[in-house]
C-alpha cells in the first residue's frame, strides 16, 4: 500500500480499506502531517495497520526533509529501521542533487 497518512486516514474512517493482507505500507509526507500537527492522526495510522495486519509489514516512509523528531517517531514504528538522508543535518534544505524549475503557465 502507497498514501499519504491523510488521506489513509480518511479512507479508515470510511471503512474503505483493510489492512488483512498488508505486507508492505509506504507512507509518504508524513513529516508533514506531524510539522501540522497532527502526531496523533499519525500513530492512529500505524496503530491501525499494527492491529489488523496479521504480519507486522514493512513499513516505509518517504520525506524531503529529515529532522531529528521525525527521525524519532520512524524509529518508534520501524523495526531495524535504515535511513537514507540526502540532505544530512540542515533542516528543512534540500540536497543539491534536487534541480527545481519554475514554469509559467497562462491559461489559453
Amino acid at each position: 500500500m502507497v498514501a499519504t497518512p491523510g488521506r489513509l486516514k480518511d479512507m479508515m474512517e470510511r471503512k474503505a480499506v483493510s489492512f488483512r493482507s498488508l505486507q508492505c505500507m509506504v507512507l509518504d509526507e508524513a513529516d508533514e502531517m506531524l510539522k501540522q500537527g497532527f502526531k496523533e492522526e499519525v500513530e492512529k495510522v500505524f496503530r491501525a495497520v499494527m492491529e489488523e495486519a496479521p504480519k507486522k509489514p514493512q513499513v516505509l516512509l518517504f520525506s524531503a526533509t529529515l529532522p531529528a523528531w521525525v527521525r524519532a517517531i520512524s524509529d518508534s514504528y520501524q523495526a531495524n529501521s535504515m535511513t537514507v538522508d540526502m540532505v544530512g543535518s540542515r533542516t528543512d534544505s534540500v540536497p543539491k542533487t534536487i534541480r527545481h524549475i519554475f514554469l509559467e503557465v497562462k491559461r489559453g
